[in-house]
């Protein structure tokens, strides 16, 4: 009786006060409660779906929604039309199919991740989740939407590969100029503030795809590939950052390595057409240091820019015991490095390849919920003294950079599972050449347990038992 007294008020409302009433739906779900309350109150969404619509879609997705929309409908537009560009922007619809919603809701994802990322990079040491104010987040997810129809207006794959003896240098000159009006043209319609949040966000996502790239590539192929990972979109960088692998951008980039070698349409993508109109104001670029991230937050520091152990950089990636969670459940399951699959590499010497302990780790690890293994690694290290001597100094409270944590779980990974072995009464006796044991054979290696040292004055390796 008191949810029928509630609809009965609720009805005696004006159709404008009902109207402004759905506006302040939080979820889909909520929405779809109230208009079925009564007939009269679907009609009133009938009559007003798009004002009600846009200001749901903004307060689940955020401010930056409208760009999200303009984006997906633009993206849809040039799939109909074979992958051409759109050279008209299509009428954007607020109504929403559910598949439209579910793709849009997958791309403001993304760009939360990535903001996550800038934001646990510049802003907060200790948390993964964004910590941008409401106007700053705004700054970094209008840049990024922007990149992204950047992308979309000059993908990569409109450049096909070369070869050196099949170019005209005149022609390469005339399609080079006439492809940089265009660019200039495309930045040419923002504000000097709006191209100097573009500009920050794409050298944030240079970065970002340089840090995923730096132990596969080195030297020019490094830049190189950082450069055409910026043609290839924030969502294939976001990709290879959280595979910890080059993946993701040979799935989007055709004859990459071609274009690797040689491709002058694809060299300062972004940066030579925005800086060239930046120019044309009589604006340079911001200045190196804390201020050039000023055009999306002011609240970028120095603080914690070091590891605490080697003071190098710290990077994308700080390992402490507010991050080991999260960080864990986010790149353990999809890297190469940390996957259950692969952290048997982090093994001291010959025992990456005794295929006994590498599957004991992995079953270990995939019972793990949620896999968060990481983190119990990383506590039961802690608080139950596994730690070796020369590690007594190191604190879990401490920022560590990646070189440093890999050092600190590859000393310790054998150490912990040997601890859990024990623990489960599945400790065999100790094989005397420890994890340095060679011997091929399968019976032995199930027979004698080696997550243990050499013991001193063992002759050399017999490979028989």
């Amino acid at each position: 009786m008191e949810g029928c007294s509630t609809a009965t008020g609720f009805l005696h409302l004006s159709d404008d006060v009902i109207e402004e009433i759905l506006k302040y739906s939080t979820s889909n779900s909520m929405l779809l409660s109230t208009i079925l309350v009564a007939k009269s109150i679907y009609l009133i969404f009938q009559t007003h779906p798009r004002s009600i619509l846009h200001s749901l879609y903004f307060y689940v997705l955020g401010p930056t929604f409208p760009q999200a929309l303009e984006l997906y409908n633009y993206r849809a537009f040039s799939e109909k039309k074979g992958g051409a560009i759109a050279q008209v922007a299509p009428e954007i619809d607020i109504i929403l199919t559910a598949r439209e919603r579910k793709s849009i809701e997958l791309m403001e994802r993304r760009v939360t991740r990535l903001e996550n990322i800038f934001s646990f990079r510049h802003i907060d040491r200790t948390s993964v989740f964004r910590r941008l104010q409401r106007q700053e987040s705004t700054r970094f997810r209008r840049a990024v939407y922007r990149i992204m129809f950047y992308n979309c207006d000059f993908p990569v794959n409109k450049y096909p590969f070369v070869e050196e003896v099949d170019r005209d240098p005149q022609k390469e000159i005339h399609e080079l100029r006439e492809e940089r009006l265009k660019r200039r043209a495309f930045f040419s319609n923002f504000s000097t503030q709006e191209l100097l949040e573009i500009y920050t966000i794409s050298v944030f996502l240079e970065n970002l795809a340089h840090s995923s790239f730096k132990d596969l590539y080195d030297g020019r192929a490094l830049d190189d590939i950082t450069s055409l990972a910026l043609a290839a979109g924030p969502e294939t960088i976001l990709r290879c950052h959280r595979s910890q692998s080059d993946d993701p951008i040979y799935d989007v980039i055709e004859e990459l390595v071609d274009k690797l070698e040689y491709h002058p349409l694809l060299k300062d993508y972004l940066s030579y057409p925005l800086l060239k109109v930046l120019d044309e104001r009589e604006v340079g670029p911001p200045a190196q240091g804390l201020t050039f991230w000023h055009s999306i937050s002011t609240r970028v520091t120095g603080n914690n820019e070091l590891c605490h152990r080697c003071n190098q950089e710290l990077g994308f990636l700080t390992w402490t015991r507010k991050t080991w969670t999260p960080l864990s459940t986010i790149y353990g399951p999809r890297s190469r490095r940390y996957s259950a699959k692969s952290l048997h590499d982090f093994f001291p010497r010959s025992l990456w390849e005794n295929k006994v302990e590498s599957v004991f780790l992995r079953k270990t690890l995939e019972a793990h919920p949620d896999n968060d293994y990481l983190t119990k690694i990383m506590d039961d290290i802690y608080d139950c003294n596994l730690k070796q001597e020369n590690y007594a100094s190191w604190s879990r409270d401490e920022f560590l950079c990646n070189d440093c944590f890999d050092r600190f779980l590859g000393e310790h990974l054998w150490i912990w599972l040997r601890y859990v072995k024990a623990s489960t009464g599945e400790l065999n006796e100790d094989c005397p050449r420890g994890y340095d044991c060679e011997i091929p054979i399968e019976k032995h290696r199930e027979q004698f347990n080696h997550l243990c040292e050499r013991q001193s004055g063992l002759g050399a390796v017999s490979q028989e038992v």
